[in-house]
């Protein structure tokens, strides 16, 4: 009994790893070498293996394989349709989300529904996640996948429009010594997360030292915090840098204290608090891209 067991699982296993391999393959090749996709858009007969037994194969599960190989079939399903029917990018997730509903049953669904929602609260952390996790509940048959579901969209609330930053978050200046964020209640906050290491986090540098002129004199204090693990690395590219403002670390590149209990996935990451130490964005605009009219609605007494 074991040996039919094992040889599915190998069976699955190199199927499905064939098969996402095929998937991935025209986009990844388009991206490497830089050659437009519909050029390399594969016929239908490239696709001839999907029948819908193989896509929505519950015995599959006995191997990882399967879950990547759906994960990206329906993610490259979701791409064809937008260069179909050429609706918004930003629509991404939730299209892939009804998608998946309507396509899938039974366990496949609850699985896929459960891997494109993990992905929405990585990417978006708003409450459009947390609208999209209501409805998740309501077809979701499979209490072992509802519960961290929940534990991400408690994070997410606990840390959404109004609600304090947390001040239990250890921060330490470049002397060593201790910084709460709640030191600059009175004014308010416009925090950077970033790293010595992250291209695109110095790629915002100089809009940020564009930012902090434009704003100089006014209700407004900057905080730059690095999860460097590296403090010598930190210091010489703060220095490289040359910001003002006030800067602090949170030390653990991944495991940091910041991008833990912020459930920060991606850095530069920034935050706006008003002058009690709430939130006003949880994820703020860039320097590059519209930070300065989001400060502008603050400081400039459009908004309180």
């Amino acid at each position: 009994g074991n040996d039919a067991a094992f040889i599915q699982y190998i069976n699955n296993k190199i199927d499905y790893y064939w098969a996402n391999n095929k998937i991935i393959y025209p986009r990844v090749i388009s991206q490497v070498k830089g050659i437009d996709y519909k050029t390399i858009k594969p016929d239908s007969t490239y696709y001839s293996f999907l029948t819908p037994a193989f896509i929505q194969n519950e015995k599959a599960f006995n191997t990882s394989m399967y879950v990547s190989f759906l994960t990206n079939y329906h993610a490259d399903y979701t791409l064809q349709d937008q260069e179909k029917n050429n609706w918004d990018v930003n629509m991404f997730y939730g299209k892939e989300y009804d998608f998946a509903k309507s396509m899938y049953t039974g366990k496949v669904r609850d699985v896929m529904l459960a891997e494109i929602l993990m992905q929405i609260f990585q990417q978006i952390k708003s409450p459009a996640a947390v609208s999209v996790f209501d409805d998740y509940k309501t077809v979701n048959l499979n209490p072992n996948l509802l519960h961290p579901m929940k534990e991400m969209v408690d994070q997410i609330n606990k840390y959404s429009v109004g609600k304090p930053f947390p001040d239990d978050l250890m921060l330490v200046d470049s002397t060593g010594k201790q910084v709460h964020i709640s030191d600059y209640k009175g004014k308010y906050v416009f925090i950077d997360f970033w790293a010595s290491w992250c291209g695109p986090c110095r790629h915002e540098m100089p809009y940020s030292r564009q930012l902090i002129e434009k704003y100089k004199g006014k209700d407004v204090v900057f905080v730059f915090i690095s999860i460097d693990a590296d403090g010598a690395a930190w210091k010489k590219a703060m220095q490289q840098e040359k910001l003002d403002g006030v800067h602090a670390t949170s030390p653990g590149n991944w495991t940091s204290p910041a991008t833990k209990l912020l459930n920060i996935p991606s850095i530069p990451r920034y935050m706006f608090l008003d002058r009690n130490g709430n939130f006003i964005s949880n994820d703020a605009p860039r320097p590059d891209s519209g930070a300065d009219q989001m400060l502008d609605q603050y400081l400039n007494g459009q908004k309180n």
